[in-house]
């Protein structure tokens, strides 16, 4: 009876809270067995706390997957500006000359990839110009510069 008075009735909010919440375990629980299974290690981001340069690059490598997965978005470029923006703050002045240095040469270096596609581009679609002469020396020869008409041909 106590156990009755203690496991109310839930209402179908609660309820659908509920059957959400175990949703989501069983698709934690899954993926997890799917990723033991492939012998992919699952890789936390709030868990690791970085301290030596290969840490680092495992975190830098767990935040690109993390963050790039979003690239198709729309918003995805404001957020990476506003996000670069946001990190950077906190730098020295020598470490964000360095990432300013960065940013330009991969702008350069994509924006000539962009031209010589653009070439490739122009190169097949040149276009081609087929001009149909007469004889050019239609006015110079022996019909007087009529074209083959001549009036004196229907005189009596």
């Amino acid at each position: 009876r106590k156990q009755k008075e203690g496991m109310r009735e839930m209402t179908a909010e609660e309820r659908q809270t509920e059957k959400n919440r175990l949703k989501k375990i069983q698709e934690k629980e899954s993926l997890a067995l799917a990723n033991s299974l492939f012998g992919v290690a699952e890789v936390v981001i709030d868990k690791m706390v970085p301290e030596t340069e290969e840490e680092y690059t495992q975190f830098a490598d767990a935040l690109k997957q993390k963050i790039t997965f979003f690239e198709e978005s729309k918003h995805y470029s404001a957020f990476i500006v506003k996000f670069i923006n946001d990190i950077a703050v906190g730098l020295d002045v020598e470490d964000v000359k360095k990432l300013g240095v960065n940013m330009t040469s991969l702008f350069h270096e994509k924006d000539r990839v962009r031209k010589e596609a653009d070439k490739k581009k122009k190169k097949k679609t040149k276009a081609t110009i087929k001009v149909v002469r007469g004889n050019d020396f239609d006015d110079l020869g022996g019909d007087g510069g009529y074209g083959g008409y001549d009036d004196d041909d229907d005189f009596i």
